[in-house]
């Protein structure tokens, strides 16, 4: 055993592979999706101002509301997923992201094994890309963003932070 390692485990609840999300409404439930399908990582739970500690959202418990952000990491949970869909309100989002990132969680890209993202595609951390979407040639994600189900970004396009392509949005080549 490597000397400290057992000290810094001690009182570890959470391995590298454990993810957060936050959010419980009708996005998270995709996010759920997305996550099973993609296989990489183990829901460690929902946290959710306005959800019931101890209720489910399929079959995920709900752990508590922002304020136990800190005691989640203090125990070792290292991986956020942010699943606010914020199609309307684009900045309960990023407050969102502003949050988890203030407890020092970090945010892994989530694709879908049905989804294509051509190798020269440059992914910002904490983006979700959903089924059937298509991301093509020399394009570039930002931070935050959604691709949901069906979108296809064409070849060239330049998508900023915290973008949400709506289901079966189509962008032609080079779209900014």
């Amino acid at each position: 055993m490597i000397y400290g390692i057992k000290e810094k485990m001690a009182g570890k609840k959470y391995s590298s592979r454990h993810i957060l999300i936050y959010g419980g409404g009708g996005h998270a439930k995709s996010v759920i999706d997305l996550i099973r399908a993609n296989g990489a990582y183990h829901i460690a739970g929902i946290v959710d101002d306005g959800l019931e500690v101890s209720s489910q959202v399929m079959g995920i418990p709900v752990l508590g509301g922002g304020s136990i952000l800190d005691s989640l990491a203090e125990q070792g949970l290292e991986l956020a997923v942010n699943a606010v869909g914020g199609i309307g309100a684009p900045e309960k989002r990023i407050a969102v992201f502003e949050k988890l990132k203030l407890s020092g969680f970090a945010f892994p890209n989530l694709i879908h094994p049905r989804a294509v993202v051509e190798p020269t595609v440059k992914v910002g951390d904490g983006t979700q890309v959903f089924a059937l979407a298509y991301v093509g040639s020399d394009s570039t994600i930002g931070f935050g963003c959604i691709l949901n189900y069906g979108s296809i970004t064409s070849h060239d396009c330049h998508l900023g932070d915290y973008v949400n392509l709506s289901p079966g949005a189509t962008l032609a080549g080079g779209v900014k």
